[in-house]
């Protein structure tokens, strides 16, 4: 829960980390025109001996890509509904859809001019804003979720540990939601 300390010229939403995936049936990612390259950031793991920094990256939720034709640009959802002509309805319709349309990748310019996620100096962390207008339009919030390698989620292993992170809440306004939130998912997001 957040109390209101006031407006903000423009809303910093805080880290916003999800460890869950949304799943468009195993849905195929596209490498026709942009290659995935999300802000780095760093994470530490502590024991009584020591930490070990490692080095990660953050993606973006499928909900915010571009979701196409492969090797086309016709949308393959537009506004809030599925083209019908590659995502029929039905379990059939996941299939082809799956088979059919691919989740764009984001690259570094867009993930700040596009979502407003930009990695802090040195991979120490990551800045979001709320609303983003750009070239296309506005987008407005986003959720992340942080990788271990390029084709799996980093899995927090929190039983019997702690969990630390801090966030600047300074700029979120009232009614404003900056959440850093676990869900049990599989590494690979299900993928295949």
């Amino acid at each position: 829960m957040f109390l209101c300390a006031g407006s903000a010229a423009r809303a910093l939403s805080a880290l916003v980390i999800a460890v869950s995936v949304l799943q468009v049936a195993a849905q195929g990612g596209s490498t026709s025109f942009k290659n995935e390259a999300g802000p780095d950031l760093n994470i530490e793991e502590c024991t009584m001996s020591g930490c070990q920094k490692m080095k990660k990256k953050v993606t973006l939720d499928a909900n915010w890509r571009w979701v196409h034709k492969k090797g086309s640009y016709r949308n393959c959802y537009t506004g809030n509904q599925w083209d019908s002509e590659y995502c029929p309805e039905g379990e059939a319709g996941a299939k082809t859809c799956a088979e059919t349309c691919a989740i764009e990748g984001v690259d570094a310019g867009e993930y700040k001019t596009t979502y407003g996620i930009e990695g802090l100096k040195n991979g120490d962390g990551i800045s979001m804003h709320f609303v983003n207008k750009h070239k296309y339009g506005t987008s407005v919030g986003a959720r992340v979720y942080v990788l271990d390698s390029q084709d799996k989620y980093y899995m927090w292993k929190l039983k019997n540990r702690e969990f630390t992170f801090t966030a600047d809440i300074s700029e979120i306004e009232c009614g404003m939601n900056g959440a850093v939130y676990f869900i049990e998912m599989d590494e690979s997001g299900n993928k295949g």
